[in-house]
């Protein structure tokens, strides 16, 4: 199954991300990934703003998700959001 995730602000998308991508954790959920993501966040909230800059890079980086900005490309190919 591969999932699409929006919304990058919190360390809930990089534990999400662990679970399903991540063979090695010992509390890997086999048959999903996350595959592709939005970097969205919430303007008015400074703490969304600042954090979301971190958590992207976290999964560009550590476990290859694609980043994308337009909605109808990130659907594309996606089983669950």
């Amino acid at each position: 199954m591969q999932i699409g995730m929006i919304g990058l602000d919190t360390s809930h998308c990089e534990i999400f991300t662990k679970l399903l991508n991540d063979k090695s954790d010992p509390f890997h959920i086999p048959g999903a990934k996350v595959v592709k993501a939005i970097p969205f966040y919430s303007p008015e909230l400074s703490i969304s703003a600042d954090r979301v800059g971190h958590f992207t890079a976290l999964l560009r980086d550590n476990y290859d998700v694609e980043l994308v900005e337009e909605l109808s490309e990130f659907c594309s190919g996606l089983d669950g959001i």
